[in-house]
C-alpha cells in the first residue's frame, strides 16, 4: 500500500463531464453524501469538470465513502488523491 503524503487529500471522484452544468447537477445530487466540489482539469485539449466528494483523512475512510457513493448510484466512482 502506498502511503498518502500529509499534504495530499483523498477524494471520491463520482464522474467527469465536458459540460459544467452536468457536473453541477451531479454535485447537487451528491451533497447529501458529503462535501462535494467540482474541479476543472484539462486533458489534451479538452476541459473536464470532475465531481469529487471529500476529502477524507485515510484510505479506510475513502473506501467507506466510495462504497456510499457507489450505493448512491455511481458505480464508476473511484478514489483519487489530490
Amino acid at each position: 500500500m502506498v502511503p498518502v503524503q500529509t499534504n495530499q487529500k483523498i477524494y471520491v471522484q463520482a464522474g467527469a463531464f465536458v459540460y459544467p452544468d452536468l457536473a453541477e447537477k451531479m454535485q447537487k445530487l451528491l451533497d447529501p453524501v458529503g462535501p462535494t466540489r467540482v474541479v476543472e482539469a484539462v486533458i489534451g485539449k479538452r476541459k473536464y469538470f470532475r465531481v469529487q466528494v471529500g476529502p477524507v483523512n485515510s484510505v479506510s475512510q475513502g473506501d467507506k465513502l466510495l462504497d456510499l457513493v457507489i450505493a448512491s448510484g455511481y458505480p464508476k466512482a473511484r478514489l483519487v488523491v489530490d
